[in-house]
């Protein structure tokens, strides 16, 4: 499943070199890990 996120992150920023961390889930431009968020309907909260 990362691998899609990746792709799609990757998709959306062409040119950037982007590292992604798998053990902190996250990238390593701040414009990538803006994208990276989670969408959690009312209801489903934590």
């Amino acid at each position: 499943m990362e691998g899609v996120l990746v792709g799609c992150v990757a998709q959306q920023l062409p040119g950037k070199d982007l590292k992604w961390d798998s053990a902190a889930q996250k990238f390593n431009l701040d414009a990538a890990n803006a994208l990276v968020k989670p969408y959690i309907r009312k209801g489903f909260e934590f």
